[in-house]
């Protein structure tokens, strides 16, 4: 009767040891919980607006808190989760983008700004470009703007 050859299984080289270790390592750290789902990238803007308006109040510059306030135009296209319902000229806050510079602009200057609008996680928006408009800008706003604090162009001291 033949006997068959003997199977060779190869010894566990050093090599081969420090493989083994390190996906354990690995596998452990995953375990304990240093495999966490990585946030996706940040998705770019559900839609931009191109607006008209006129600025109401600059953010005071010892307050990171305070916005820019706007006296903006009707924007008809305005979407929320993709359905239109358009957005009335009123006078609100916007949150500015950290590179944006409101160098030149004062309280009363008519500007068109871009304004991004983000739905996830939840609706966002924020000033991404402005500029300054000619000083005899007519633009369609019925409503006066809001008055209130900070609207005068003067830091207090």
């Amino acid at each position: 009767m033949n006997n068959p050859a003997p199977i060779s299984r190869p010894g566990l080289t050093p090599g081969r040891f420090i493989s083994a270790l390190a996906l354990a390592a690995a596998l452990a750290a995953c375990l304990i919980g240093g495999c966490k789902k990585q946030p996706a990238a940040e998705a770019g803007p559900a839609a931009t607006y191109e607006v008209r308006g006129l600025i109401t109040r600059l953010p005071d510059p010892r307050n990171a808190a305070t916005n820019l306030s706007i006296h903006h135009e009707a924007i008809p296209t305005f979407t929320v989760k993709g359905k239109v319902v358009g957005m009335a000229e009123m006078t609100m806050p916007f949150p500015t983008a950290p590179e944006l510079s409101l160098s030149g602009i004062a309280v009363g200057d008519p500007v068109r700004f871009v304004m991004e609008v983000r739905e996830k996680p939840r609706m966002t928006y924020q000033i991404t470009k402005i500029s300054k408009l000619p000083a005899d800008t007519k633009l369609d706003l019925k409503a006066p703007p809001e008055a209130g604090p900070g609207t005068d162009p003067t830091p207090p001291k």
